[in-house]
């Protein structure tokens, strides 16, 4: 049993204070009738038509509300759901035909969601979500033309109430326990379901943020398990404002993705989180007022994994739809023709969203939950500019500006304005 003493000295190179302004909640989404005559949609000929995981709509809403002012518009209609859920039905080919998302810029830099609906139904264009296809339970054989590319990785935090006093940190053994043994698990203060926030149970475990943790606290399912309870949700945000409006803030805690903890920070407080073969706890940031996911890049924090995007591919692996090629090239940072090119760094957007780019990254994994391996940027790396546009930082610390590579050492090149 763990002593009911606030925890320390477990931290790895992590500060647990924070101070951070508070930001004011969303406006609710308005609707905007049919998604195939969206404004700036060109009569449906530039819309994205994409399901995806939950955990992503931040980086889906600040891509999309960019799109939607580029000098050819390009609409992104997100239909959130489980990333499962996304992925197997992409893989069977169906059709959709409910509730969408897009996303606006209302010219002051704040973004607007708006609900729009399907009459009919309408092929996908492609889905993303976080896990590999072997970890999703996805009914019938994986299609021999679904491509999965890769894109920006993510980390998923455990997180209390900012008001929370009792502990900074969790252990991979303490996880396990809370989720897999609830009111049972002898771990305080965490020993009370009715302050257990999770996402609610579907066939397959088929939230890619339960199979994510699931992998990183060694629990096998979550379903069926004591820890499920009546607060179970089907978003992310759900998680944040649930655990941020519990009435006991020290016996609460719940899990979410990084990138929707980032937009919540005002409310919620993450916590330290040691793996299974670890010594020491980290943050996905190298401390809790930072927002340079340093220990995400360097896999010192190992809840993590990268974005997926699936498509129909062609016996060359090539992308069948023409507008889920063109967004696969763009979330990649590929290179594209002229006039597709974007008018903004998708580095940009995946800084602002608290996701990381593949060139800012030095591991990988070929797995969830699997070992870390050294990872080499195919494409010129990014680190230090991921971090300056992350944190606001004009040189990020250990960082060096340059214009070209004659200004660097160490086999170092100039990338991005920086010694890399």
């Amino acid at each position: 049993m763990v002593s009911s003493r606030i925890r320390a000295g477990l931290i790895g190179t992590v500060a647990v204070a924070a101070s951070l302004a508070s930001t004011s909640a969303a406006a609710p989404p308005k609707t905007l009738g049919n998604c195939l005559y969206l404004p700036g949609g060109n009569g449906g000929k530039n819309l994205i038509i994409m399901p995806g995981s939950t955990s992503l709509i931040p980086v889906v809403m600040f891509l999309g509300a960019r799109l939607a002012k580029m000098s050819t518009p390009y609409r992104l209609v997100y239909f959130p759901m489980a990333s499962c859920d996304a992925l197997g039905r992409v893989n069977s080919a169906q059709a959709l035909n409910q509730t969408a998302e897009t996303y606006d810029d209302d010219g002051s830099g704040k973004i607007v969601t708006s609900n729009c609906t399907i009459d009919g139904a309408v092929p996908i264009d492609m889905a993303i979500g976080d896990t590999f296809y072997e970890s999703c339970n996805i009914s019938g054989p994986r299609s021999t033309t679904l491509g999965d590319f890769q894109g920006p990785q993510q980390a998923f935090v455990f997180a209390v109430p900012r008001t929370s006093q009792y502990t900074t940190y969790i252990t991979a053994e303490e996880a396990h326990n809370v989720w897999a043994c609830g009111s049972n698990s002898g771990v305080l203060p965490w020993v009370d379901v009715n302050f257990t926030y999770s996402y609610m149970d579907i066939a397959g475990g088929a939230f890619g943020a339960q199979i994510i943790i699931s992998k990183a606290i060694n629990l096998i399912s979550f379903a069926g398990n004591l820890g499920m309870t009546s607060h179970a949700q089907t978003r992310d945000q759900g998680v944040a404002d649930g655990v941020a409006s519990s009435t006991s803030p020290d016996k609460t805690i719940g899990f979410l993705s990084a990138e929707v903890y980032d937009q919540n920070r005002f409310q919620l407080k993450a916590l330290a989180f040691r793996g299974s073969r670890q010594t020491m706890a980290y943050l996905p940031d190298s401390d809790s007022t930072k927002f340079d996911k340093r220990n995400v890049r360097d896999g010192h924090y190992t809840v993590q994994a990268p974005m997926h995007m699936w498509a129909a591919t062609n016996p060359d692996g090539s992308v069948v739809r023409p507008l889920a090629r063109k967004m696969i090239d763009w979330m990649q940072g590929n290179d594209v023709a002229p006039e597709d090119q974007l008018p903004f760094s998708i580095n940009d957007v995946y800084a602002q969203a608290g996701v990381v780019p593949k060139c800012a990254m030095k591991v990988t994994r070929t797995l969830d939950g699997g070992l870390f391996y050294p990872y080499v940027s195919e494409k010129p790396p990014c680190g230090c500019y991921f971090e300056s546009k992350a944190t606001g930082a004009a040189v990020p610390s250990g960082c060096v500006a340059c214009s070209d590579s004659s200004g660097c050492s160490n086999n170092q090149i100039c990338s991005y304005g920086f010694c890399e």
